[in-house]
């Protein structure tokens, strides 16, 4: 018996008065895949995610959550979620919210797992109106995951939270992740996403224009970056030569064996020289650009 994929779209549009959202997007969820849509503001990441949840409606195509209408309550059942923006009733303490969230669902996570989870000892039985960003932010993820869901939608999950509480927050994401159940997810902190995500869709205009993991993209960029330390600024033949820091210096370059040849070539003294992949950021950024010129151009 085939598994029915977390979620579906098929040729979905959405439009907002002139402004077209979503543009025939087609697209597969597998139960167990960690997705990340990645894309500038605009790019209809947040529309998507919001008919994801059945919170509005396609002008046109089908959106089904585990084979269901999103609006229905099988599907909804089997969800969490955290939007970009949260906010709670100013007369309720954190465990009342938690508490309320947790009777929609049958078997729900432990109070006090979320507790520890998500750093709310402090704020556990304190009414949300002194609530910090922060402290919002981590009460908006605990109750994502507080229904024990198969499927969770996070849009932009670590917004607000500092260094320690984003990496404990995936941490255990990660762990969750590992007992199959899915993400969807959208962020600005590529560098985050990098080690849970299995894919990674890359949209445009309401559009998917490149999908793949983390290696995939980086590798259809190829570019490299060369850093090694010289007393100074060395000329390279058609390179541009940036100050890394510290002594150093950097390349950036599709071809980085050529531009090691070449500093053999020209008997640059150098030390420590270190030939790295360029970052998934770099790589997300380089092929937005290229995406940007491409429109710009047709």
């Amino acid at each position: 018996m085939t598994s029915l994929s977390t979620v579906e779209f098929e040729n979905v549009h959405k439009s907002y008065g002139e402004k077209r959202a979503v543009d025939g997007l087609s697209m597969k969820v597998e139960q167990g895949e960690v997705l990340c849509l990645l894309g500038p503001n605009g790019a209809g990441k947040s529309t998507a995610i919001n008919m994801m949840l059945g919170l509005i409606k396609p002008d046109s195509g089908k959106v089904r959550l585990f084979g269901e209408d999103p609006k229905m309550s099988a599907a909804r059942a089997q969800i969490g979620a955290t939007p970009q923006d949260t906010d709670f009733p100013p007369a309720l303490k954190s465990r009342e919210i938690i508490d309320l969230v947790r009777s929609h669902y049958t078997h729900p996570v432990d109070v006090d797992q979320l507790t520890e989870a998500f750093q709310l000892e402090g704020i556990i039985d304190r009414y949300t109106s002194g609530f910090s960003g922060g402290e919002r932010r981590r009460l908006a993820l605990a109750l994502a995951f507080c229904g024990n869901g198969k499927a969770i939608f996070l849009d932009e999950p670590t917004t607000g939270l500092d260094q320690k509480s984003r990496q404990a927050f995936w941490e255990y994401a990660r762990d969750y992740a590992r007992n199959g159940a899915s993400f969807i997810i959208t962020t600005h902190h590529l560098e985050e996403i990098e080690k849970i995500a299995t894919r990674i869709c890359l949209l445009v205009d309401g559009k998917i224009h490149y999908s793949g993991t983390a290696d995939e993209i980086r590798a259809r960029v190829n570019r490299r970056k060369i850093r090694f330390f010289a007393n100074q600024k060395p000329e390279i033949n058609g390179q541009l030569v940036e100050d890394a820091g510290d002594g150093r210096w950097q390349i950036n370059t599709s071809d980085s064996d050529a531009v090691v040849r070449n500093i053999i070539q020209r008997k640059i003294e150098f030390s420590a020289l270190e030939i790295l992949p360029c970052t998934l950021e770099e790589a997300v950024d380089t092929l937005f650009e290229d995406q940007t010129s491409n429109t710009s151009g047709a």
